[in-house]
Formats: C-alpha cells, structure tokens, sequence
C-alpha cells in the first residue's frame, strides 16, 4: 500500500468514525465542491535570414483543479472540518521533430478539529501534500510535506491575552535528497492597563536534518512593556517610551550553520512600483488591509518592478540572509528562476545597491533565499525583483509574498551555543506646536552582549524632526540624528545624518520635491562627509 493509499484511508475512516459519533439530526452544516479549468496554447515560427530555414515550436499547458471542503457542527462550539484539493498541470513543448513532456500531479487532503466559543479557542489538525513530477526524458519525482498543527487561545476580561501554537512538519522527497523535522512552539501573552502595553513572547524552533545528521535548537525569550499617551497639553503633546529584553539561545547538534533572525524582527513594507530603486518611493506598511500577498510575481501581478522590506525603528541589525516566503498555495517545484537586488538605507529615502547577491528557491520551504556575500547593518533594508510579463504563460500564474525575515548566520560544531542577550530602551514625544507645525524628539539606546565572543555592543540615537505645511501645497520637513556606537575593544563610532526637504502637491496626480541630506561620520580609520541633492 502507498503511503498516498494509506492517508486516504486513515482519512476516510476518521471522517467516517466522526460523524458515527454525532447525534442523528445534525447534517453537514457545509459541502463545497469546485473544479477549475485551464487551458492556454500558442505556436511560434523562427526564420534564419541566413539560411532561409524555419523553426515552428509549440507550447500547450491544461491545468485541472479539485477543490473538497466539508464542514459539520458536532457540538455547540465545536466543528469538524475535512477535505482537500487535487490540480493536474500537463505542459507540452514540441519543436524540431521532438516533444517534451511534463506532468504535474500535486494533492493536498486535510483533516481538522476546532472550538470556538467567547472564552477560549483550540483546534487540532493535520494536512498532508505530495507532488509528483513526471516526464518523457526525466525520472519521476516525489515531494512529501506532513504538518501537524495545535492552538490554543484563551481570551479573559481583564486578565492577560495567552495564544499558543504548535506545529510538526516532516518534509521528504523520492528519490532521497532531503530529509528534514521542524518543530516549533510560540507563546504569547499580551496585557493593556490604561497607557500601559505588557507582552511576552517564548518560541522554541528545533529543526533536524536527518540525512546530513544535524540539527539546531533555537530558543527565544521577548518581554517589554511600553506606554504611549496624547493627554498632554490639551493632546498637543505625546510621549511613548518603551523597555525590552530579548534572550536568544541557538543550539548545535552535528556540525552546520544555523540562521538567527533580527532582533528587533522589523516592520514589513512593499511597494509595487519601484523603477527608481535608489531614491525614496511610496512605501506601504504592511497591516491587515495591505497585506504582503498584494505583492505577486507570477503572470496575474503587474509588470514593474517590486520591492519589500523591513524597517526595524531606528536599530541597525546585522543581515546577511533575506527569506521571502511564499503562500502555500503558490508553491510549486518548477519556480523560474529571477533576478535579485537587495538596498539598504538608513532613512528610507536613499538607498544603496548591495553587489554580489545570490538567490535560490526553497521549494520545501516554499521561500525565495537572498544571501549577501558579506553582513550589512541598517535601519533599513529591501528587496527588489522585476515580476514576469504577461505573455510568459509557460510560469505559475501565481507567485505572492508572504512574509518577509532578516537573519545573521552563525557556524558551530556538535555541543556549540550561540547566545545574544539584546537590551532597548526607547522613548519619544511631538508637540503640536501650531495646526501647521509638528516637532518631535527621538531616543533609543541599545545594549547587545553575545557568547561565546564574548563581544558587547552598544548604540545610541538621538534625532530631532520638524513638520512645517506652508500651505495646502508646500510641505518642507526636516530631521537631525546623531549616532553613537561601539564595539568591543573598537574606538566609539559617530555619526551625524542631516536632511531637509520642500515637497510641492501640485495636483493629485502630480508633485515635486526638493531633498538635501548630508552624513558626517567620526571613525576609527578616519572621517568622512557626503552630500546629496535630489
């Protein structure tokens, strides 16, 4: 028996056994059943004006897909949920007397427990994808991807928010070339009292390479408290300020490298239209009415050039991986390969082209991998790539971002730890001088300490901004910040960015801006000064 037959089975009679248990007068409170159908072809002649000789190719690609849901109410809050999607791609390529043949067979069934009532949530479920690839000239293949998932959400008046998940992955292919376990857990509390915010947040990450026999075990501790308020002054001024620590714990098991992300994680931003890469551009935040999925490479997005990013708030982490990670529909085997470029920044307005970047698709983990040949620090930091033309109908239709981390790579033998205890201390406040007038004061100071190095880190920052509209058309703006760094036995490092700017809204359609910014900086190996005029 295949193990495709197996899970079927094991399916079936789950389903089957659920639904003995279930009173007789409740039905099946949902059955979704959908089939889609694609079909696109083309043909293309060749002539050599040299020779007079013609080449004629053609190109043929039907794709099916079956969608199963069923859904029943087994008991006041809690439902049973099963079912699962099955899509058949056949491309077909002839040209010069020879055909190539591919097939795609690629089925995702699923089984699922949840409740959900005012107080509290849970759930349990377990899904199951195999993609198969077959072909005239290549041996077939086989991708197998098991995950098992649990939460758990406790939602008291008054009392903290606790949320947590876990999750077991199994991932393998036919013929053997990987073979991996990842398991993870998160904890989440959150807790507002008037202007005060408390959180904490635990996750354990242990990933195990069975065939390289390896494995990392990364363990994460995150708790702060942060208090914002606008009650002063009859709210003409606001203050915010913030405490956090964050201990980090990455385990190695065999020798490897393991990834630790950024700390802070960063806030992700995108932007579909980024032909002028190098100056600043009209960024969105990503939130829960602009999500990163609206950023689509495949044949059904645009034309232009995309980017994302993050913004990590005035802290300058240490990258030298990006991972954008797909949806898990648009994962697929055959990804075509694309071109990369990666920008950091330390005001979102200028923007330094990084050389020397490399990138691979993770079909098992379903993500695009950016390496930088060496570690960039900045406050910000983005990704740009030219989506593919319309016309290109042999490509997914669908290739849209997920998520966006940042991550340090750190090397250790059998035995070996990596620790990173960060510390931040933030605080803020604007005054509303005038209708027309805003300015504001910015500090965040950072303690970094890790292991086995034995290496302390610290930084500074200190930055005054001032708003000014003239009008309902000219806006100038301008920020002072002032940067003080160190680095174990290396000298203090300071740097002072300036910049000013006069912005113009002629019409909706169309403004105009005038931007100067400066950077002085105080080093070991000497000073430096640059200006820019935009």
């Amino acid at each position: 028996m295949t193990k495709q037959t197996s899970l079927y089975t094991v399916l079936l009679l789950i389903t089957g056994f659920i639904f003995m248990l279930v009173p007789r007068p409740l039905r099946a409170e949902g059955i979704k059943l959908m089939g889609n159908f694609n079909y696109a072809s083309f043909g293309d002649t060749t002539t050599n004006k040299q020779s007079g000789t013609e080449i004629d190719s053609e190109f043929s690609r039907f794709v099916q897909l079956y969608d199963l849901d069923i859904e029943k109410q087994i008991y006041p809050y809690l439902v049973f949920g099963a079912g699962g999607s099955f899509e058949l791609e056949e491309r077909l390529f002839a040209a010069q007397g020879e055909e190539i043949e591919r097939k795609t067979r690629t089925t995702r069934p699923f089984v699922e427990l949840n409740l959900n009532n005012p107080l509290y949530r849970a759930g349990i479920s377990y899904r199951d994808s195999e993609i198969k690839e077959t072909g005239n000239n290549v041996s077939p293949t086989r991708f197998f991807i098991d995950a098992y998932e649990a939460m758990f959400s406790w939602r008291p008046d008054d009392l903290p928010l606790v949320n947590m998940n876990y999750s077991r992955t199994l991932v393998s292919d036919e013929p053997l070339t990987a073979d991996f376990v990842n398991e993870n857990f998160n904890l989440r509390s959150k807790y507002h009292h008037k202007d005060f915010l408390f959180d904490y947040n635990y996750s354990l990450q242990d990933r195990v390479d069975k065939i390289a026999d390896a494995a990392t075990l990364t363990t994460n501790h995150n708790g702060g408290v942060e208090y914002s308020s606008n009650d002063f002054y009859d709210k003409r001024v606001s203050m915010k300020a913030g405490a956090r620590l964050i201990y980090t714990n990455l385990e190695f098991s065999g020798a490897g490298q393991g990834k630790l992300r950024t700390t802070p994680e960063g806030a992700a931003f995108y932007t579909l239209d980024d032909n002028a890469a190098t100056t600043a551009g009209d960024y969105i935040q990503v939130d829960g009415g602009n999500p990163l999925s609206t950023v689509n490479i495949g044949r059904n997005g645009g034309t232009l050039p995309v980017s994302a990013g993050l913004d990590f708030d005035n802290f300058t982490p240490e990258i030298d991986t990006i991972y954008l990670l797909l949806l898990e529909e648009d994962q697929n085997p055959d990804m075509p390969a694309f071109s990369w470029q990666v920008y950091v920044s330390n005001d979102q307005e200028n923007w330094i082209l990084q050389s020397g970047v490399t990138a691979i698709y993770n079909f098992f983990y379903n993500r695009f991998e950016i390496m930088l040949p060496a570690v960039v620090t900045a406050e910000f930091i983005k990704v740009v790539t030219t989506p593919l033309p319309d016309s290109a109908i042999t490509e997914p239709a669908d290739i849209r971002f997920n998520a966006i981390e940042a991550y340090t790579t750190v090397s250790g033998t059998s035995g070996h730890e990596f620790e990173t205890i960060n510390q931040f201390y933030t605080f803020g406040t604007q005054w509303r001088m005038t209708g027309r007038t805003i300015a504001g004061y910015d500090v965040n100071y950072r303690n970094v300490f890790s292991k086995p190095d034995d290496i302390r880190k610290t930084s500074l920052h200190n930055s005054i901004n001032f708003r000014h509209a003239f009008n309902q058309t000219f806006t100038a703006t301008s920020r002072l910040l002032r940067s003080d760094s160190s680095a174990g036995q290396k000298a203090d490092t300071v740097i002072y960015n300036y910049s000013a700017s006069l912005r113009g809204d002629y019409l909706p359609t169309f403004n105009q801006s005038y931007i100067y910014s400066g950077t002085t900086s105080h080093e070991e190996e000497g000073s430096s000064n640059t200006n820019n005029v935009i």
